[in-house]
This record gives C-alpha cells, sequence and structure tokens, in this order.
C-alpha cells in the first residue's frame, strides 16, 4: 500500500487528506485543515502545511511517501478608504455620522477651537482633542477650563476614547469620538449633536435649525435638505461649513486596465466599481492604487491577473436600512496574482516536507476531480470551487478563476460593521439572535428562543452569533431582521455576482452548479446562488466529497486521486 497525501493549500485555510492507494482503489484514512500562514504559496504557507501533515501522520500511524499539490496563485484581500465621508456639494458637511461610541447625549454650537489653544472668555466653543493628547490629560484640561468659566459646548476627539473622557469630565457634554478633527478650521461654527441611547438626532436633521444657525439663506435650503435627509437616523453627527475643511490628502483611487464584456479598457475605482462585475476574469493587468500605504503583502503578489470589489454603499439603496447607521465608505478589494512558478513551488515543497512533491493540476481542475465524488453528481456537473480567495469553475473543457470569495466576505462585513475579522468570519455564516433579556432573545425571523445559560449582561440588547456554544455580540445598532437582510444582500452582492461574472464566460449555461470550497459550507450560499441563477434553469447543490467529507475538501481528495491514477474513491475508511 502507498499513500499519499493531497495537499490543497488556500488563501484562508489549508486542506490535506490522507490517500492508501491498493490494488482495491484509493482510500482516505485521515483528513484535516488548518488556517494558512503567510501568502498562498510561500515558503511561509508550505512550512505551515508541512507541521499539519506531520500531525496528521503521527495521529493516524501514517507515513505518505509523496504529496501532490495544486498550482498556487495567491489573493491578496484588504479595504481602502476610496470614498471621503466628508465630500458635499452644499454649503454644510457632515464629519461624523456613524461613530457608535459617543458620550453624554446633548446639543452644542460654537466655533471649534483645538484643546491647546482654549480659553474662558471666548463664547461658546466646541474643543477638538488632536490623537496626541492623552484622554485623562484631555479630560483634566477640560475640567480645568470649565472650573475657569470657559463655555465648551462639546468636545470632538480624533482617537475612540469619547467615553473615556466623558467618564473623566465633572460636567457631561456632548463628546464625539473618531472625526478628522485636523481637517477642521479653528474658529469656524460647529453644531455637535449626541441623541440619547435608543433615539436618533433631531436638531441637526432639521434643515431650518442649521440654516439658522450657520445664517444660510433660503437657495441654499435645499443643499441643506440632502444633508439632513442623511443624518436623520443617525445617533450622533457633526455639521460644519464645507468651506470649514481644511485640504486633506489626494483621494485614494485604483487605476487598471481590464477587459470589459470583451472588450479592453481602462478603469478608475471608484468611480467605475460597477463595471468589476463586467471584467473578464484573468484579463486585468497595469493595477495601480495612489493615495493610500499598500497593504502587507501587495510586494509579494508579483503580476496581477484579476481584481474583485464589492460597493459597500449599495446596500444601503433599499428603505429597509436607516441611514447612519454603517460605514460604507471604504471598498474592500481581492486581488489576484499570476501562478507561483511550478517547478519553484516544486523544489521548495520537496525541501520543507522532505519527500517527493508534485504540482499536479490547477485548484480548479483537483477541485472538480474531488467534487464529482459526491454520490449522485451528474458527470456533466459544472463544479465552482468557492474558496477564501478565489472562485474557480470548471465545466469539463472551461476553466475561470476569479479574485473575491470568502475572504472578501469577511473583509467587506468587518469593514462595515466596525468589527475585528476573526469575528466577521463567525459573523457572516449565518442567523443571528437579538438579545432581550437574560433569558429571552429573538431571532431573524421573529421566532422567540429561551436562553439556557442565561444571557450575562453584556450581551442584553445586542446583535448576538452562536460560536462554538457561546454567544458572541456584534452589534448593539442593528436590528435582528435588518442584519439578516444585510448579510443576504452582501452575499448576493458578492459571492452571486462573481459567480455569474465566471459563468459568463461558459459556452453555454450549465444544467447544474455543484459546489465546492469552504465557503460552500454556509447553506445560505447555495440558496443565494439558486435565486440568482433561476432564469438560467441552472440547477445549484452542494457536493459532499466522497460522501462523508462535506464541500471542503473537495481540492485535497481529487489531488489524492490525480496522483493515484484514479476516478474514484473505494469505500474504505
Amino acid at each position: 500500500m502507498t499513500v499519499i497525501a493531497g495537499v490543497d493549500v488556500g488563501n484562508t485555510t489549508t486542506e490535506i487528506v490522507l490517500a492508501e492507494v491498493g490494488p482495491a482503489g484509493t482510500a482516505i484514512r485521515a483528513a484535516g485543515r488548518a488556517a494558512t500562514a503567510g501568502l498562498k504559496g510561500s515558503a511561509t504557507a508550505l512550512d505551515n502545511a508541512a507541521r499539519l501533515l506531520e500531525r496528521l501522520e503521527d495521529e493516524h500511524g501514517l507515513r505518505a511517501a509523496r504529496i501532490a499539490l495544486c498550482r498556487q496563485q495567491p489573493v491578496l484581500t484588504f479595504a481602502l478608504p476610496l470614498v471621503h465621508r466628508t465630500a458635499t456639494e452644499g454649503p454644510l458637511a457632515a464629519l461624523a455620522t456613524t461613530v457608535s461610541t459617543p458620550s453624554d447625549p446633548g446639543l452644542g454650537f460654537g466655533t471649534a477651537v483645538p484643546l491647546a489653544e482654549a480659553e474662558p472668555g471666548r463664547g461658546p466653543t466646541v474643543v477638538t482633542v488632536a490623537r496626541s493628547w492623552d484622554f485623562e490629560d484631555a479630560a483634566a484640561r477640560i475640567d480645568e477650563l470649565l472650573g475657569a468659566g470657559a463655555e465648551i459646548v462639546a468636545v470632538l476627539v480624533e482617537a475612540d476614547e469619547a467615553r473615556l473622557i466623558g467618564n473623566r469630565v465633572a460636567t457631561a457634554l456632548p463628546i464625539v469620538d473618531e472625526v478628522e478633527v485636523a481637517a477642521l478650521a479653528a474658529g469656524e461654527p460647529v453644531a455637535v449633536e449626541v441623541a440619547p441611547a435608543g433615539a436618533t438626532v433631531t436638531k441637526l436633521a432639521d434643515p431650518l435649525w442649521l440654516a439658522a444657525r450657520f445664517g444660510l439663506a433660503e437657495p441654499q435650503l435645499a443643499a441643506v435638505e440632502e444633508l439632513t435627509r442623511a443624518l436623520a437616523e443617525a445617533r450622533c453627527a457633526v455639521v460644519a461649513r464645507a468651506s470649514a475643511r481644511t485640504a486633506g490628502p489626494p483621494a485614494p483611487r485604483v487605476t487598471l486596465r481590464a477587459a470589459v464584456d470583451g472588450t479592453e479598457r481602462a478603469l478608475t475605482l471608484p468611480a467605475e466599481i460597477a463595471a468589476l462585475e463586467r471584467v473578464v476574469p484573468g484579463s486585468v493587468h497595469d493595477l495601480a492604487v495612489a493615495g493610500v500605504e499598500p497593504p502587507a503583502g501587495a510586494g509579494d503578489l508579483g503580476a496581477i491577473r484579476d481584481v474583485f470589489a464589492v460597493a459597500l454603499d449599495q446596500l444601503r439603496a433599499g428603505a429597509w436600512l436607516r441611514e447612519g447607521l454603517l460605514d460604507f465608505d471604504r471598498r474592500p478589494l481581492a486581488v489576484l496574482a499570476a501562478e507561483v512558478p511550478s517547478a519553484d513551488l516544486e523544489s521548495t515543497a520537496e525541501a520543507i516536507f522532505g519527500r517527493p512533491a508534485l504540482v499536479l493540476a490547477t485548484e480548479t481542475e483537483a477541485a472538480r476531480r474531488g467534487a464529482l465524488t459526491t454520490p449522485a453528481a451528474p458527470p456533466g456537473a459544472c463544479v465552482c470551487d468557492l474558496g477564501g480567495g478565489t472562485i474557480d469553475l470548471v465545466d469539463g473543457r472551461t476553466q475561470v478563476t476569479a479574485a473575491g470569495a470568502g475572504q472578501l466576505l469577511t473583509v467587506a462585513l468587518a469593514t462595515l460593521l466596525g468589527i475585528p475579522e476573526i469575528l466577521a468570519e463567525a459573523v457572516k455564516r449565518g442567523p443571528a439572535l437579538q438579545v432581550e433579556s437574560p433569558h429571552l432573545a429573538r431571532t431573524e425571523t421573529g421566532e422567540k428562543r429561551f436562553l439556557d445559560p442565561p444571557a450575562g449582561p453584556e450581551l442584553i440588547g445586542r446583535l448576538c452569533v452562536e460560536d462554538g456554544g457561546r454567544l458572541r455580540p456584534f452589534s448593539d445598532r442593528l436590528g435582528a431582521e435588518e442584519w439578516r437582510t444585510i448579510r443576504l444582500g452582501m452575499k448576493r452582492r458578492l459571492l452571486a455576482a462573481n459567480v455569474a461574472r465566471c459563468l459568463r464566460e461558459l459556452p453555454a449555461a450549465p444544467p447544474a452548479l455543484l459546489l465546492a470550497g469552504g465557503v460552500a459550507e454556509d447553506a445560505e450560499v447555495a440558496a443565494v446562488l439558486s435565486r440568482h441563477l433561476r432564469e438560467d434553469s441552472t440547477v445549484v447543490a452542494t457536493a459532499d466529497v466522497g460522501g462523508r467529507f462535506g464541500p471542503r475538501y473537495a481540492a485535497a481528495v481529487g489531488l489524492a486521486l490525480l496522483a493515484a491514477g484514479g476516478d474514484g474513491l473505494t469505500s474504505g475508511r
């Protein structure tokens, strides 16, 4: 008997199977996975895979004679601030609307003065606190000024420290953090409002109130009303004259060339971000990012082959979403690089794994071979491998690889909600609960659910996801129904739209689409794709590799079969 290791190094996770090859066929004896370390195709990623293989071998008393790998195309996924929240064509501009942690409620209108320059006798003052201030020193200085008679009506803080300062100031003040205080000219009038918990701003949502305070004429009311409409559902807001904004850095932008609907053209993001849904996968070149520091790892990508992005503000078009709840001002992008040369990959892998290594196929080919071991899978099914970094599509004749899959969804949701990516990974996968009391929660479809054990006080009133047997809170601003609409809308805008982009490269719409890869473990993805492809009469199903592995191990099992020279698996375990 010969043991072969099918090693699928993905952009976010690495899957390995140990297959025993004998006269009766190929049987999978062990399977395991771990998070990928470093960029896909790098020595770091391969070293991490080698450690996973050693653990599997030790646990099952096996030793792989050789390993089989896919060709490696790394993907880097990141978010860029490609839209300035403060841009406006009217007389006034909103400096902050999505801050979730302001201090005490209140309303203030006064002139902007840096904390270091503030003094008594200047009239109503809105103090600005730069990031260089320690929050305890800032609070002590504000107390000192108030004690000396300074008329401080509100405080704007650059760092995320509104509550830290508010808890230390003796007088309750509306304090808003995460404000670009350096972009606000000193001496200019500023309006600040923080609504009570559960309420929204009133005065800063009233165009006549703002017009009166800023001395605006009647012809300017229409532009002011457009601004106040956007503020109507905000918990807090800061408004200043548009002319009071100091000049900031150039607006970040991304430029590239690609085939759009079959014709090559230049694209500039974010203005033409919608065109990415019509870019031919693999046709991108001459990518350039200006006005922002490149993300870590960008220098290791090499030639760029594909780009996909999601415009978060497309989600707020529906009337179901209240304004001011989420951060729509960033654009998550996935960037796909050229393949790592096979000879380099094989030699590096042999040195790291300490045994012969073969690069046998693209990830697309391997995933198809593994996915078709699903019981009752149609032999002519088109396989769609939904991984962390790429969507890989193959119908037996045509292969398509595109940037933008599970990790792009994670980054998009983390950006939108303002939560860590590790939490977004859990949040994206399914329904959440709205915790109403220690013993009671409400589901996304309105049913009540009793909690055992009871929820802690830190969970009350918050939206939570079940993860590893415990509730993890991720929002205190969204309702359960709102979150369901956002989550499913994002999967449609990102995953379904990108799969549709890949399907356009096939000669004809496939009769069946078999979903494989880690993302396919999310049952909502199959449902979203099925609705999206309904007009093409394409049946969408989820792979169950070998009848026992689900969709995740398709590429690893496919590699083992390719290395063994067989078409299917035996029932031995």
